[in-house]
Order: structure tokens, then sequence, then C-alpha cells
């Protein structure tokens, strides 16, 4: 058994497929290159299988950013911890 599950969120094409790589060793890992893509995937996900969940998301993508992912989220009451990813964040993003 898998100890997390880790749901990617990125549109980066290599970095998305290194995450995914990397955190698969100990981890149960999907991911997604678009907040679209994954919002439309979410009723396949079995969450009360009591695994631990994470979201690794980008903070800026094409269409639906981070941000916005996360306020649909919240209105959906799905509510997992949330670590945000960025290559080109502003200091007034990361406040």
């Amino acid at each position: 058994m898998k100890n997390f599950l880790v749901i990617i969120v990125e549109d980066d094409t290599p970095l998305r497929e290194s995450l995914t790589e990397w955190l698969s060793h100990e981890n149960e890992v999907t991911s997604f290159e678009s907040a679209e893509g994954f919002l439309k995937a979410l009723h396949n996900f079995e969450f009360e299988l009591g695994i631990p969940t994470c979201i690794l998301l980008d903070f800026q993508m094409p269409s639906m950013t981070g941000v916005e992912l996360q306020s649909t989220l919240k209105q959906m009451n799905i509510e997992f911890p949330i670590i945000f990813m960025s290559g080109n964040a502003q200091h007034a993003d990361i406040i």
C-alpha cells in the first residue's frame, strides 16, 4: 500500500513527469496538465479510502490558475492540503 495520494496539477510536461516519477516510488500519484482536466476527473477519485491526500498545484497555468482551482475546490467542499509551485512567482504572489 502506498503512503499518500499525491495529485499533481502542472502544465509543464517535463516537470510534471519528473515529479510523478519521483513521488510514485512511495506514493500513489495522479497528474494532470490543467486545472480543468483535474476537475473533469474529480468524480473518479475514491477519497473515502482514508489515504492522506495532498495536491501539488502550479500557481500560474493557462486558462484556470492554481488559486482559481483552489477557490473552486473550496466551493465544492473539497479541502486537502495544497502545496503551490511556481517557476516565476512574484513577491506579492507569495504573500
